[in-house]
């Protein structure tokens, strides 16, 4: 690091709040565990002293930030999902999408989503159920990886080479299903087609049984900001519905991305 980085990094750390980094960074470590951390695990997690971490669990947990599960243990707390919540009924995408993903469902009779990609994952932001739905529901908020979905390949497929290289750096997925890719190179391949075709398809993928159909959704700038799907509750799509779909999902996304263009 050169000298005039080291005073670029010190000139911006001089607004940086210590206590406030700490107390954020409890919490996305709990979001990550995704279950309950009891006092002790949150410690050895954690670089704090051990009356810095006690100080900062039980502000949060007071704020309601962090909450005390059934077994003693420290999880995340009903203010976080209320933040949560209340950020993704802001997003434009999901004001400007739901009603659209509204008459996807009324004209599929599937299930239809909106997601974004945070990372490795897919964040559904909206959603309309099918009537009867079961197996496959998602709900607001619910987080899937990226690379074994529809909605989350079309997510990837405009990301540079050295940038999917960057986000998968492993030779084997430790998370996969049956009929996903196996290896960040079979992912690779998947969305090169993907890419090419302009959307992606997927029939017993992630869930076997539930069959998919994702298109996604670019801004003015022709980046893809997110993505818009339906799930059928079929092992397989044959060519008429698949057709059939094709065409719903993609008018849409147009719909969609008329708005979003102007918007942004």
């Amino acid at each position: 690091m050169s000298v005039d980085d080291v005073i670029r990094v010190k000139h911006e750390r001089r607004y940086a709040v210590p206590a406030l980094e700490k107390g954020l960074g409890l919490l996305r470590m709990l979001g990550e565990h995704r279950g309950e951390l009891s006092f002790s695990d949150i410690c050895q997690r954690t670089t704090m002293p051990k009356a810095s971490v006690y100080r900062a669990v039980q502000t949060l947990e007071e704020m309601g930030f962090l909450a005390r599960g059934t077994s003693g243990g420290y999880a995340l707390g009903i203010s976080v999902l209320r933040l949560g919540f209340d950020y993704l009924s802001s997003m434009d995408i999901v004001q400007i999408g739901q009603p659209v993903i509204h008459r996807l469902r009324d004209n599929t009779d599937c299930s239809s989503h909106l997601c974004v990609r945070d990372g490795r994952d897919v964040v559904y932001v909206a959603r309309v159920a099918a009537s009867g739905e079961i197996g496959a529901g998602v709900s607001i908020g619910s987080r899937l990886p990226a690379h074994c979905t529809a909605i989350g390949r079309v997510l990837l497929m405009d990301l540079p080479r050295s940038e999917l290289e960057r986000l998968y750096t492993e030779a084997v997925f430790a998370e996969t299903s049956e009929a996903g890719p196996k290896t960040p190179q079979q992912l690779f391949d998947l969305l090169d087609g993907d890419r090419e075709q302009g959307y992606a398809i997927s029939e017993s993928f992630y869930q076997p049984g539930i069959s998919a159909v994702a298109y996604p959704l670019r801004n003015r700038s022709g980046d893809v900001v997110a993505s818009v799907n339906v799930m059928a509750p079929r092992h397989n799509l044959p060519d008429k519905l698949k057709a059939s779909l094709r065409q719903e999902v993609a008018q849409a996304a147009d719909e969609i991305e008329s708005y979003l263009q102007v918007t942004r």
